[in-house]
């Protein structure tokens, strides 16, 4: 049996949150670094028992930070359906956050350079 890759799980057991893991509908966002269509976000997810319930994640699908703040759910693993959908995980630090904006910038940059290109 085991995990299937990209395949969406919420890590629960009879539809309730696996002790520990992050209940994706408990969270708060802490810290945004929004160049959209990207974010950085900081969440912590109470009663995670990994990194304090901190994690650190860049979205893609994002226009607003109303848009952030509106989310009733925020499931930190990767999954295809989501909206915005996770595109990377760091480690909650200093230089995860380093890594996080850096990566959000060269994304944008990307995308403004694929529209301009007419692609």
């Amino acid at each position: 049996m085991g995990l299937r890759p990209f395949h969406s799980s919420d890590f629960t057991c009879n539809n309730q949150p696996v002790a520990g893991m992050p209940d994706p509908a408990r969270f708060k966002i802490t810290e945004v670094r929004l160049v959209p269509p990207y974010a950085a976000v900081l969440v912590y997810y109470p009663g995670c028992t990994s990194r304090q319930g901190m994690k650190l994640l860049v979205l893609e699908g994002v226009k607003s930070l109303e848009e952030l703040t509106s989310l009733k759910r925020l499931d930190p693993h990767f999954d295809l359906k989501q909206k915005p959908m996770v595109v990377a995980r760091f480690e909650p630090t200093q230089r995860g956050k380093r890594c996080a904006e850096a990566l959000i910038i060269e994304l944008a940059a990307s995308v403004s350079s694929s529209n301009a290109d007419g692609l």
